[in-house]
């Protein structure tokens, strides 16, 4: 069985099969089709439990590094096609819009050697092994803008890159921020701004902030941001 690459975004023409011998859908999938041209397709696809229609044959990591690793899987796609899939494994992550005792967010300018851009960021990083989530975002929000919360509420989690990454966010809301001392590392270049709830909003829904876990961070604590917060317990 020959094996020929797949990396998840699209189909690449050396796979898959001509339209006329492909396996017609099945009726599951014929039915899937016409629930999606529904208007409440949406609500009702949530519904539906599916199962994953690939099969692994066989997995290896082939390249690692200390903040992630690369695996190789052998599969078998949905029309039965042989293929090759890479996956970044990569730990979760978590997000903190952090409210400080005067009402304001803590926002980060950073400089992202990987766009070589500065972007408008929240505090965020890794969760370390033997971490919880929840102990991850106290960490960050100490270590990027020298923050304790008075009430650090979680919000939801998300996928970053789900077409190559497994690696999983989690968002949380901090509210009652009594800003200190940061500690960032040496390749963290950021100065830390404080921005009104509004204008913060505006930022995101602008397109102002161009990373997308900040931008969605502070969309889904729009309305709590909107609301009276208390300061603390």
């Amino acid at each position: 069985m020959s094996l020929r690459p797949y990396n998840g975004f699209g189909r690449s023409p050396s796979m898959w099969p001509a339209a006329s011998k492909r396996r017609p859908a099945s009726r599951i999938t014929r039915w899937s089709r016409r629930l999606l041209s529904k208007p409440d397709a949406p609500d009702e696809c949530l519904m539906i439990e599916r199962p994953n229609p690939f099969t692994t044959l066989s997995s290896q990591i082939v390249w690692t590094c200390p903040w992630y690793r690369v695996r190789q899987d052998e599969i078998i796609t949905p029309n039965g096609e042989a293929g090759t899939y890479n996956v970044v494994e990569k730990a979760d992550a978590v997000w903190i819009v952090p409210v400080t005792i005067h009402g304001r967010i803590a926002m980060i300018h950073q400089y992202r050697y990987t766009v070589n851009d500065w972007c408008w960021e929240i505090p965020a990083g890794s969760v370390k092994t033997g971490q919880t989530a929840e102990e991850a975002a106290v960490e960050e929000l100490r270590e990027e803008v020298g923050g304790v919360a008075g009430s650090l509420v979680y919000i939801g989690r998300f996928y970053l890159a789900n077409g190559i990454c497994n690696e999983v966010g989690h968002i949380y809301l901090a509210t009652g921020v009594v800003l200190g001392e940061p500690h960032h590392e040496s390749a963290e270049v950021m100065s830390i701004h404080l921005r009104s709830i509004e204008e913060a909003l505006q930022m995101a829904r602008t397109g102002m902030i161009s990373d997308g876990p900040t931008a969605l961070a502070l969309l889904l604590c729009a309305d709590m941001l909107t609301q009276p917060i208390q300061d603390g317990p």
